[in-house]
C-alpha cells in the first residue's frame, strides 16, 4: 500500500514539472517568431562638413622703437655765403630758403644779394604776397654764388600797327585784343610763345582779312597792310 502511494507522488511531481517546462518552453518559442517592434522610423541626420575657420598668424612684435616727436635738424656748416639772385621772371617775386622769405618783391629783371648759411638748402619763388610758388629747389652753397629765377613761359609782348585805311579790331586766337586801332596807330598785346592764328577786321564789320598764322618766340612787332582800295 505504501508502495503505491509513493510510486503515485512521483508521477504527479512529474507531470507536474513536465507541465511547466513545457508552459516556458511555449513562451519562449512565442517570444522568438514574435516580431520586434520598432520606434517610429527617423532618417539618420546628414552631417555637416566642418567649418574650416582661418586663424591668423601669430603676432611677432618687433623690437620697440621710440618715434621722435621732432625731425632732428641737420648739422650745420659754420659760416655763411653771400647769394646774388637774378630775376629774369617777368613779374616781381619774393624768394624764400627753407620756407623763410628773405627777398621781397624783387622786379622783373632786377638783381640783389642775400646771406645764407652754408650748405644743403631749398629754395623756392613765390608770386609777391601769396602762397603761390614755384616748385622747390634743392641747392648746396659752398661759397658765394649766383642764382637765377628762370623766365619760364612769360608772356610775350607784340606789337602791331596799322597801315590800313580805316580802324581796325585786332583778334588772336578768336580773342578780340585790340579794339578800334586807328589808321598808322600803334598798340601792344600780351600772348603766350607759340603759334597764333591773327585776324584783322574793319571796327563793327564781319568783312574781315583772312586768318594768318604766326609764330612768336619772342617779343616782338606787325602790321596790318594797306589794301589796294585804300585812298
Amino acid at each position: 500500500m505504501m508502495k503505491a502511494e509513493s510510486f503515485s507522488a512521483i508521477f504527479k511531481l512529474a507531470l507536474f514539472l513536465f507541465v511547466v517546462v513545457g508552459a516556458v518552453l511555449a513562451v519562449v518559442l512565442i517570444n522568438e517568431s514574435k516580431p520586434i517592434a520598432r520606434s517610429q522610423s527617423r532618417p539618420f541626420p546628414t552631417l555637416q562638413q566642418p567649418t574650416l575657420v582661418s586663424l591668423p598668424p601669430p603676432l611677432v612684435f618687433a623690437a620697440s622703437t621710440p618715434i621722435p616727436t621732432t625731425r632732428p635738424m641737420p648739422t650745420p656748416t659754420p659760416g655763411s655765403v653771400t647769394i646774388t639772385l637774378i630775376n629774369d621772371f617777368c613779374e616781381e617775386l619774393d624768394y624764400r630758403v627753407d620756407g623763410v622769405r628773405v627777398v621781397s618783391a624783387l622786379a622783373a629783371g632786377a638783381t640783389t644779394t642775400f646771406e645764407s648759411g652754408r650748405g644743403a638748402h631749398s629754395v623756392q619763388a613765390c608770386q609777391t604776397g601769396t602762397t603761390v610758388c614755384g616748385e622747390p629747389l634743392q641747392v648746396d652753397w659752398i661759397t658765394d654764388a649766383t642764382a637765377a629765377i628762370a623766365r619760364g613761359a612769360c608772356p610775350l609782348t607784340i606789337t602791331v600797327i596799322n597801315e590800313h585805311c580805316g580802324d581796325e579790331d585786332l583778334y588772336v586766337d578768336g580773342q578780340l585784343v585790340v579794339i578800334a586801332l586807328p589808321e598808322q596807330g600803334k598798340a601792344t598785346f600780351q600772348v603766350a610763345p607759340g603759334k597764333h592764328l591773327v585776324q584783322a577786321c574793319p571796327v563793327g564789320s564781319t568783312n574781315c582779312s583772312e586768318t594768318v598764322l604766326m609764330e612768336w618766340l619772342t617779343s616782338t612787332s606787325f602790321s596790318i597792310a594797306r589794301e589796294p582800295d585804300c585812298p
